[in-house]
């Protein structure tokens, strides 16, 4: 299973957790936020970076 990360904790956040965790296709790694929320948990997922970190995340969550 591959892993993914969520950009944006948003309205919309939870519809798609429930998606990607219906269809079991991939490891949801953590949701990129706001700042101020890194290290928390949104719906149970670990909040792991924020916009500026997007780059990074990037490199390496890619396949």
């Amino acid at each position: 299973m591959k892993d993914i990360i969520l950009i944006g904790g948003g309205g919309h956040c939870k519809s798609v957790i429930d998606v990607i965790e219906q269809e079991g296709r991939f490891k949801i790694a953590g949701i990129v936020d706001k700042p101020e929320l890194l290290g928390s948990k949104l719906f149970g997922y670990l909040i792991i970076g924020n916009d500026s970190d997007l780059d990074d995340l990037a490199k390496k969550y890619q396949y």
